[in-house]
């Protein structure tokens, strides 16, 4: 009985990894698909037994739209993790929805001018990134609204 497997060495033909008429295996052929590098592992979280397992195994932490002075200690957290680990320090990239509204004053919201003071003060104390997410803003509903509030968070 013949068998419908097909050759894995590369040629694709019948019977398995012999050639018609050849004892020897099919020659395999170099795979076309290039090695993509590793992609980062950015973790979302904030329980401190969660922040620790991030800085043991993440390369990224997202700590999400939480304020300064209580981002700065879990950070710490992160580090002190990783550093136990032997692995370095994890990246922080803060994702921040931005409003232009508001009666209570959180980070990124508020005037141009506060919101510029806020990604300073989180460049200035070490954050890696700030993702500005203007998903909550009317203003983007137009294209005129959207390309004018891009052109400004460019300048930041």
């Amino acid at each position: 009985m013949r068998s419908s497997s097909r050759c894995s060495g590369g040629c694709g033909r019948p019977g398995g990894r012999r050639t018609r008429g050849s004892s020897s295996p099919c020659p395999r052929r170099p795979s076309s698909r290039r090695r993509r590098p590793p992609r980062p592992s950015i973790w979302g979280c904030t329980p401190p037994r969660a922040i620790e397992r991030a800085g043991r195994v993440a390369d990224g932490w997202l700590p999400g739209g939480l304020p300064l002075e209580m981002l700065l200690p879990l950070r710490e957290t992160l580090f002190e993790s990783a550093r136990k680990a032997g692995r370095p320090e994890p990246e922080v990239v803060v994702r921040a929805n931005v409003r232009f509204t508001g009666t209570r004053r959180r980070p990124f919201q508020g005037t141009w001018a506060q919101i510029e003071a806020d990604v300073a003060a989180f460049r200035d104390a070490g954050i890696d990134e700030v993702f500005l997410d203007f998903v909550l803003d009317d203003a983007t509903l137009t294209e005129e609204g959207f390309v004018e509030r891009m052109e400004r968070a460019a300048r930041l």
